[in-house]
């Protein structure tokens, strides 16, 4: 999986490359095919996908190759054989909420777009500012911290194993959090079934 983060004018006419892409518009309008896809939605792109348009976007690619090149973040994904499910989502947390020390079934690249997070996981403590990506691999225990005065959100895709098509994927793991609030809220851009046996 890798990540980029780049911009688009009127006379641009840009193909994304091989592999499957989850796109992320943060500023503009960015055109996809023949889809217009606005500012604050995420949208899935095939082989051979054009992009154009006045935009700036965040665009995470799945492919069988290593992409060299101006990437914010590249990271090996194993464990999936024949197909998976490319998950695009953003997370917001108001001031001060916490995701309490967790689990996902899979494996992604985050990347925080407002605020700022502290990302603890079980070896290190990491503070996250905008544009920073952070890679958690499944079922890697981490705890979340919001800035305690400004909305943080952060995108994110996702490989997961295909019976979580359309299904949470967070397991909290420590008992006495049980009945503190989750405040942050899941907003999924969509669930692509991903056939690797076909995967350029």
């Amino acid at each position: 999986m890798t990540l980029r983060r780049h911009t688009v004018t009127k006379n641009d006419l840009v193909n994304l490359g091989d592999g499957q892409h989850a796109i992320r518009v943060l500023q503009g309008n960015a055109i996809i095919g023949d889809r217009t896809i606005a500012a604050g939605e995420g949208t899935y792109a095939g082989v051979g996908s054009t992009l154009s348009g006045d935009a700036e976007i965040l665009q995470f690619t799945i492919s069988g190759q290593k992409h060299e090149g101006a990437n914010l973040m590249s990271q090996e994904i194993d464990g999936f054989a024949t197909a998976a499910i490319l998950r695009l989502d953003q997370i917001t947390f108001p001031p001060g909420a916490i995701a309490y020390r967790h689990i996902h079934a899979g494996a992604g690249i985050r990347c925080l777009i407002s605020g700022e997070l502290t990302i603890r996981a079980d070896d290190h403590v990491e503070i996250m500012p905008p544009f920073k990506p952070w890679f958690e691999a499944a079922n890697s225990p981490v705890r979340a911290e919001a800035s305690l005065t400004h909305e943080s959100t952060f995108v994110r895709a996702m490989l997961l194993p295909v019976e979580y098509a359309g299904k949470p994927t967070i397991t909290y793991l420590n008992t006495e959090d049980d009945d503190k609030p989750r405040l942050q809220s899941n907003h999924r851009f969509f669930d692509q079934l991903l056939d690797f046996e076909n995967l350029h």
